[in-house]
């Protein structure tokens, strides 16, 4: 009799798997929720850059940045905008850092949309490795984003718990060119994305996004960004609070980085983002 009983609630379980499309269908519907209530916060950002380089990593660099973080939702659906204003390096003011970033979108000081370009494109000197503007948490809620689900074959592979949670993983891989992500050089890069989401509401607790360059042969550039949402109570939201990276150093190198999210708080903001 036991043996049935647990048979019957090891079907019941399985049978409350959503399937890929119902769980999009949840995902969809929590991050167009959620757009409008990450894009009036900003918060501080404390990352860790490491690079071991040689055969046996026999040298090591590493960075701590000290940075203003704030992501903003572009009109028109245009897609996600991620701000970092770097305050300070190795414990070092950076020079002519400008006015905080909280001040700087409320005033909508950033009204231009080459102006937010040229703040990301700055602060992205500051990194370690090869040169890139993807190390924002914000990326995998712009490539999971409604507007690209044409762009991503899905499937639910498990179900797996984060933090106690109950959640059903879910794989995404782009299948449409151009690719969303693109070298600096030009170029696709492949993603695939994998998203730890709440079966019944769609949240999503942990994101992880892998990019590959699409070429053969030579040096193939490739990224993993791991983002891990927890509960921010003041806020009654979830909110980025944790971003690892592995990034693209030489064919003898490799890099990680590890930075926290924390004092988040609300702006009201006059900006007019241009997409």
């Amino acid at each position: 009799m036991r043996i049935i009983v647990a048979a019957l609630l090891g079907a019941c379980a399985v049978s409350q798997t959503p399937d890929a499309s119902t769980a999009r269908d949840r995902l969809d519907a929590y991050l167009l929720a959620y757009e409008p209530q990450l894009s009036a916060l900003v918060a501080a950002e404390e990352m860790t850059q490491r690079v071991e380089q040689g055969f046996g990593g026999w040298r090591v660099t590493s960075r701590r940045i000290h940075s203003e973080v704030a992501f903003v939702a572009l009109p028109g659906n245009a897609g996600w905008l991620g701000f970092r204003r770097v305050i300070k390096v190795n414990g070092k003011d950076v020079k002519d850092r400008g006015v905080p970033l909280g001040q700087l979108m409320a005033e909508g000081a950033s009204d231009d949309y080459d102006q937010a370009r040229l703040l990301l494109t700055d602060s992205a000197a500051h990194n370690l490795g090869a040169p890139r503007t993807i190390n924002l948490p914000n990326l995998p809620l712009e490539l999971l984003h409604p507007r690209h689900r044409h762009r991503f074959a899905q499937e639910v592979i498990s179900r797996e718990k984060v933090r106690g949670a109950e959640t059903v993983l879910m794989r995404f891989d782009e299948f449409a060119t151009p690719s969303i992500i693109q070298q600096a050089s030009g170029g696709d890069m492949q993603t695939v994305v994998w998203a730890w989401v709440e079966p019944a509401s769609g949240r999503l607790l942990r994101a992880q996004v892998n990019a590959k360059d699409a070429r053969f042969g030579g040096s193939r550039f490739s990224a993993e960004i791991r983002v891990d949402f927890k509960d921010e109570p003041a806020l009654r939201l979830l909110v980025p609070s944790e971003m690892n990276e592995k990034f693209f150093v030489d064919d003898a190198g490799n890099g990680t980085s590890v930075a926290k999210y924390t004092n988040y708080r609300r702006f009201q903001t006059s900006a007019r983002i241009v997409p």
